[in-house]
């Protein structure tokens, strides 16, 4: 299951890779297009509101959701329910000790207040895994180090007078910078990192 599934490419993907799936997405529109476009089961609405029967699924997937929800800790406590005993629960979350917050300060995209509800230290975020009864497996940087990083660059150049210049630049900063962000994620200070954790088996 993939939870905040938008319009459903990764669900696409892991059923061509032969997973069984279904999503959650509270926006209808993007629900639409994932039922229509791909022919996707996908259940308009949250991960509290879904009636989903407990232990369903091997494998519950959230892609930079976390953060946007009031209470972590009920997402949480509620996806350990519906997974199998063993199962996994991997999800990315804005990386508190990346590079890009580092270079960007006020301006790095991981903030985005007032969307972001919620931002994890390694601290915090264990000790609420711990909490809800999660088992800590593994952590990597994985994913969007070159949209995040421009989605900053943004936020800098807002308010800049050669921002639209700058901007039409893009396409190059992003190829200089690749081994930038390929060294962000082999030190895991890539501006996003992806946990997997698993519901103990007992």
């Amino acid at each position: 299951m993939d939870v905040g599934c938008a319009t459903g490419n990764f669900l696409k993907v892991a059923q061509e890779n032969g997973w069984q799936v279904l999503g959650v997405e509270p926006i209808g529109k993007a629900a639409q297009i994932a039922r229509d476009y791909y022919q996707l089961e996908v259940i308009t609405g949250t991960l509290d509101s879904a009636d989903i029967p407990s232990i369903s699924f091997d494998v519950i997937t959230m892609w930079d959701v976390l953060e946007h929800l009031p209470s972590p800790k009920q997402a949480l406590h509620r996806s350990l329910e519906l997974l199998k005993p063993g199962g996994l629960l991997v999800f990315s979350i804005p990386n508190l000790i990346s590079f890009d917050r580092s270079l960007f300060g006020q301006y790095w995209i991981g903030w985005d207040a007032p969307r972001h509800f919620n931002l994890f230290s390694e601290q915090t975020l264990r000790r609420l895994l711990d909490t809800t009864g999660f088992e800590y497996t593994t952590k990597e940087c994985i994913l969007g180090g070159k949209g995040t990083f421009l989605l900053s660059l943004d936020m800098v150049l807002n308010n800049n007078q050669f921002g639209s210049g700058i901007k039409s630049l893009y396409p190059l900063i992003s190829a200089i910078l690749w081994p930038y962000r390929q060294i962000s994620y082999l030190l895991n200070r890539g501006p996003i990192i992806t946990y997997a954790v698993r519901k103990p088996v007992r």
